[in-house]
């Protein structure tokens, strides 16, 4: 048995372990390597990255959000809080089909571009 964690170690409850967690990160603008910089970013934090995909229909998007698949509502807010992002929502039938086996999708808009 794991020793719970502490109440003041973690802000997230339950704690989310970022090796768990799959993420589709999904570039909603036009700026080249969004997604992939951001990725990469993700990664180095300890996430595993799914799809790495330019946004269309749905996801093409002027504010960031981060969506999540049912279920999956802790590691969303857990990735949004890593990136800054406020928005959350379920995801939606475009952005679960362009999820492969991720549950967070993060949708980027042009908020996070550098300098935006």
């Amino acid at each position: 048995d794991e020793p719970a964690p502490k109440k003041d170690d973690v802000k997230a409850t339950p704690a989310v372990d970022p090796a768990d967690v799959t993420i589709t990160v999904v570039n909603g603008t036009t700026i080249p390597n969004l997604a992939r910089d951001t990725a990469a970013k993700l990664s180095s934090m300890g996430f595993q990255i799914g799809n790495k995909v330019t946004g269309t229909g749905s996801l093409a998007a002027a504010e960031s959000v981060v969506e999540y698949k049912p279920g999956a509502e802790n590691e969303a807010r857990y990735v949004a809080a890593k990136l800054d992002i406020s928005n959350r929502q379920p995801a939606d039938p475009d952005a679960i089909a362009q999820a492969g086996p991720a549950q967070v999708i993060v949708v980027l808009g042009a908020d996070q571009a550098p300098g935006g």
